[in-house]
């Protein structure tokens, strides 16, 4: 199959274009090859399933997705797709990428601290000595 390359797509088009992709749970490339077959009147074209491999990529549901969306301010959320496309990748497998990196991080500051905690307790030992007092000589009334 060959590409094609659109120059100077106007800023409505796209965001149109982005916008229904997204509902529909398409990739850019698959909403503007059945839009083009569409406009051009071409029969046999089948709809493939945005979420026939739901099950192995871990996707987001409508709702989570669109409350992530809603979330999200619109700048950020289109930069976030153009680092996405560059990396030939989607804005969820970022987000994954980066909340995944981020509970990694975490943890090895958690494993860091209470190693650093245990290995404090071992070197500061205090001896008390014998206890000379009762809870309820603590407590007494003079």
């Amino acid at each position: 199959m060959s590409s094609i390359t659109i120059h100077n797509l106007e800023p409505d088009v796209r965001l149109l274009i982005e916008k229904q992709a997204s509902e529909e749970g398409l990739s850019l490339n698959q909403l503007v090859k059945r839009l083009l077959r569409k406009a051009l009147g071409l029969k046999g074209y089948t709809a493939t399933s945005a979420h026939e491999f739901d099950e192995f990529a871990g996707l987001w549901a409508k709702e989570d997705a669109a409350d992530f969306n809603a979330t999200v301010e619109e700048p950020v959320l289109l930069k976030a797709r153009k680092i996405a496309i560059k990396r030939n990748t989607t804005v969820n497998a970022l987000v994954r990428g980066y909340l995944g990196q981020l509970v990694a991080s975490h943890e090895q500051e958690t494993s860091t601290f209470a190693d650093e905690l245990a290995r404090a307790f071992a070197r500061n030992t205090v001896k008390i000595g014998k206890r000379t007092w009762t809870r309820e000589s603590l407590h007494e009334r003079k």
